[in-house]
């Protein structure tokens, strides 16, 4: 059956993702304007990580030490100014920096250590694999021909098997050759 579970003052989570069985991670935004990395561990929760003058959205892990978060930061004013990635290696929370010209939420995605997917708001898909990020081109060039947007969610059973939902009724699946 459901049942509540306390949450920290001030966290406005936005994103959950489970490592296993009473083990769950959440992101979302503290009371000083900065993104905060939270674990529950049966009984209570434990501040991990934070990132100063971001906004995380969206999390996903392949191990505790393993977390990554799409997020963007606030600039002057509040004014976003976006940097779609952060990672938790199991000790700290670091942004990834990736030049992408979007100001929009992302979601992201990741099949192990290696294979991490990314969708900034409407700039598409991207992929990194093998230490290296590059724009998945059969997927934006299907969003911009469609006047589609961007990818509004991710899951997968592994790097061979993806799946991605975007505006309109978008449903893609990729099969480890192709979109």
């Amino acid at each position: 059956s459901w049942s509540p579970i306390p949450s920290p003052e001030w966290a406005g989570f936005e994103a959950l993702w489970g490592a296993s069985t009473g083990e769950v991670f959440a992101v979302g935004l503290g009371s000083s304007w900065q993104s905060q990395l939270w674990v529950w561990s049966e009984t209570e929760w434990k501040l991990l990580a934070t990132v100063d003058g971001t906004w995380c959205v969206d999390l996903w892990g392949n191990s505790p030490s393993d977390i990554y978060a799409a997020c963007f930061t606030l600039g002057k004013f509040g004014s976003p100014v976006f940097f779609p990635l952060a990672h938790y290696d199991g000790t700290r929370m670091r942004p990834v920096l990736i030049d992408v010209p979007s100001n929009r939420f992302s979601r992201v995605w990741s099949a192990g250590p290696e294979t991490v997917y990314l969708s900034p708001g409407g700039v598409g898909l991207m992929r990194r694999e093998d230490g290296r990020w590059r724009e998945v081109a059969e997927v934006n060039a299907l969003l911009a021909q469609r006047e589609m947007g961007g990818i509004l969610g991710m899951v997968g059973a592994g790097p061979d098997d993806v799946y991605a939902v975007g505006n309109r009724g978008l449903i893609l699946h990729f099969d480890g050759e192709e979109w």
